[in-house]
C-alpha cells in the first residue's frame, strides 16, 4: 500500500454505480481508472460496450442526444435501433446482421442487430499491478433460432495509458449460424474539432456518401459540420494487415468491411 493514502480508491481502480432518473434509469456503470490519466466508463447492461473514455480529463468519445437508454426500451423493428444509440466511444453492432435493416432467409434483421442492447448475464473484475482487467458474457439467443454467446476482456493497463479488448464468440446451438460483428467506434469532440487531422494509411480513398469536399490520401482535416448535416463516409482500403503504421499522434482505430468488397477494410488510425 502506498503510504501516503488512505485507500487504493484514490489512485485507480474499478467502481459499479446505478443511474437514476431518464430512460437510463437502473443502469449499471463500471467506471475504470488506471491512475496515469486513461478513465473509461463501461456499460454492463449494454454488452460492456464503452460509453465514455477519457485521457487525463479530457472526453475522447462523442453522445448521442439519446443519452444512456436502458436496453428495455429498444426497438428492433427498422431503424428504430438509433432511439437508442448512446454510441459512446463503442458500440458493439451485430451479431445477427450489421448495417441496414433488411430480410435474410424470411428472418427480419434490424439495423446493426441486437447485440448492443444485450445486458451481460455475468461481469466480474480484478485489479492487479499488471492492470483492472474486467470480463462479461453476453448472450444473443432465441428458441428455435441462433444461440450465440459473446465472451468480452477488457484489460485496463496500470503501466501505460491503454487497453485491449479481446472477444470470443461461441455457437452454443447445435446448426451453423451466420455471424456478423462491427466495431462502431464513436470519437468526438474535443478529441474531433476544426484543428484535428485524421491520418488515414491506405493505399486507396473513395467517397461513401455524395460529397463535396476533397478527400485527402494521407489525411483529412475535421471541420464544424452545417446545420441539417447527417453524415459523410469515406472508405479506404489499408496497405498492410496486422499492426498500423506509427503515426505523431493519439492512437485509435475502427474498422469495417464493405459489403462489396468482402477482402477489403476500411480502416482509420490516429497513430501513438
Amino acid at each position: 500500500m502506498n503510504p501516503y493514502i488512505g485507500h487504493a480508491s484514490q489512485l485507480g481502480g474499478a467502481e459499479m454505480h446505478r443511474l437514476v432518473g431518464g430512460k437510463g434509469d437502473g443502469m449499471r456503470l463500471l467506471e475504470l481508472r488506471n491512475g496515469l490519466g486513461l478513465e473509461m466508463t463501461l456499460c454492463p447492461d449494454r454488452a460492456l460496450d464503452i460509453s465514455r473514455l477519457l485521457f487525463k480529463g479530457v472526453q475522447m468519445s462523442y453522445m448521442s442526444p439519446c443519452g444512456y437508454v436502458a436496453p428495455a426500451y429498444y426497438e428492433s423493428t427498422g431503424t428504430n435501433w438509433l432511439k437508442s444509440f448512446t454510441a459512446g466511444f463503442l458500440t458493439t453492432c451485430g451479431l445477427q446482421a450489421v448495417g441496414s435493416p433488411c430480410q435474410d432467409a424470411g428472418e427480419e434483421l434490424p439495423l446493426h442487430g441486437a447485440i448492443a442492447h444485450q445486458p451481460c448475464e455475468q461481469v466480474s473484475w480484478e485489479d492487479t499491478a499488471e492492470g483492472i482487467r474486467v470480463r462479461a458474457r453476453i448472450l444473443d439467443e432465441t428458441i428455435f433460432g441462433r444461440k450465440l454467446a459473446l465472451e468480452r476482456t477488457l484489460l485496463l493497463s496500470r503501466r501505460e495509458n491503454a487497453f485491449t479488448l479481446t472477444d470470443r464468440i461461441e455457437n452454443t446451438g447445435d446448426r451453423q449460424e451466420p455471424l456478423e460483428i462491427l466495431y462502431h467506434m464513436n470519437m468526438g469532440y474535443p478529441l474531433l474539432s476544426e484543428e484535428s487531422l485524421l491520418r488515414i494509411p491506405s493505399c486507396q480513398v473513395t467517397p461513401g456518401t455524395p460529397t463535396r469536399r476533397r478527400i485527402w490520401p494521407i489525411g483529412c482535416i475535421c471541420s464544424l459540420p452545417p446545420p441539417a448535416f447527417r453524415s459523410a463516409a469515406i472508405i479506404t482500403a489499408s496497405r498492410t494487415r496486422g499492426e498500423p503504421p506509427p503515426f505523431s499522434s493519439l492512437g485509435w482505430a475502427w474498422a469495417w468491411k464493405s459489403p462489396s468488397t468482402p477482402k477489403r477494410w476500411t480502416a482509420l488510425w490516429n497513430g501513438k
